[in-house]
């Protein structure tokens, strides 16, 4: 008997030992809060896309918020402000799918702190192309939500404590040592703690002619495979199930939609595998749709002269940061923007891109 009454006590003092280690656990996890999710930091964090991104929504007084894939993750910040007038964030990740575009818009307008009044979106196309996902498959879905039960997963959270707040302590202390070892370290993650810089991946990539022709060959980072079988509906039942009905239900908000500079060779290459006419035929209906709502403005680059030169190109889509800066500079004039009555002129003016661009690289495009 006294046997069981041990073995009940040693369990209890177990318990509570953990719930107590827990608890201590979850405050300093408040406490120190490395993703910003309950306040402005004060001290150098690392900024994730899928993880800051929450924080900043809440707690960073942005007026105009960068949305989209790597097309816009080398967005200047700066030049934003410059240009707009407005204190911008970027809520971008590589790869961005049209659920994430619709949750994280949903997710900003519905925040009373947030103060984004004008989104830039970029478009890429062929996003309407997949099957419809879940945004919380790269977002952690406990930062995106109301409810406070489940920022357990934060405060506690397996990323949490062997990522963020590992990286946050030593950083920081790394950076208030004057020494040759932790200068180099804090210098190679110094873009990793600029909120500005926030997955901008333009710092060391190699851009040029060759490396895309190199790449494209040898079928390295190549455009992914379409299904061009009933493309056409499934980009447009995307386009209006899940894309249109947040743009449509925010009309006190500016949308400004970005249509991106892939290269000729990209067109190329769908013009090749049988689906550039959908992309086209796409593009016309989905300007017309978006030009029936008054908060709307949407922006064209795809014809964009700079297209048939590769030198401005890591691969078929990725392109130099001045073209980010382009298009931002863009945005104060009217040069680019594209609507019902202009809309067969520049896909018309994208053809004659792509023939060019094959004429002038016939000999290593094998179209001699």
């Amino acid at each position: 008997m006294d046997n069981i009454i041990k073995g009940k006590k040693f369990i209890l003092y177990v318990m509570l030992i953990l719930v107590f280690l827990l608890a201590v656990t979850a405050s300093l996890g408040y406490i120190i809060d490395p993703n910003l999710y309950y306040r402005p930091s004060k001290f150098d964090t690392y900024y994730s896309e899928a993880y800051t991104t929450a924080g900043l929504m809440k707690n960073y007084p942005a007026e105009a918020a960068i949305i989209g894939s790597s097309m816009m993750q080398n967005t200047d910040l700066e030049l934003v402000k410059k240009t707009l007038g407005v204190e911008a964030v970027k809520y971008t990740r590589s790869g961005m799918t049209v659920d994430e575009i619709a949750m994280l818009v949903d997710r900003a307008t519905s925040l009373e702190k947030n103060q984004v009044n004008t989104f830039i979106i970029n478009v890429d196309s062929t996003m309407f192309n997949n099957e419809k996902s879940s945004p919380y498959t790269k977002y952690p879905q406990y930062l995106y939500d109301d409810s406070l039960i489940n920022d357990m997963k934060y405060v506690i959270g397996f990323e949490t404590w062997t990522k963020f707040i590992p990286f946050m302590l030593i950083y920081n202390a790394s950076n208030r040592l004057d020494n040759p070892v932790f200068n180099k370290l804090t210098g190679i993650f110094s873009n990793s703690t600029d909120m500005k810089r926030m997955g901008d991946w333009s710092q060391g990539t190699a851009f040029g002619e060759d490396i895309v022709i190199n790449k494209y060959e040898n079928n390295a980072e190549a455009v992914s495979e379409q299904n061009a079988d009933g493309m056409f509906d499934r980009m447009k039942t995307r386009f209006e199930s899940d894309l249109y009905p947040v743009i449509q239900k925010n009309d006190d908000r500016q949308f400004i939609f970005l249509l991106p500079p892939y290269s000729a060779l990209y067109w190329y290459e769908a013009e090749r595998k049988g689906y550039v006419n959908i992309l086209f035929e796409f593009k016309k209906y989905m300007v017309a749709r978006l030009s029936q709502l008054n908060n709307v403005v949407v922006y064209d680059y795809q014809d964009y002269e700079g297209i048939v030169d590769l030198n401005h190109y890591k691969d078929t889509t990725h392109y130099i940061p001045a073209f980010n800066d382009m298009m931002i500079k863009s945005l104060s004039d009217s040069t680019y923007r594209i609507n019902e009555d202009n809309v067969d002129q520049r896909i018309n003016q994208l053809k004659d891109r792509i023939t060019a661009f094959k004429t002038n690289e016939a000999a290593w495009l094998n179209e001699t």
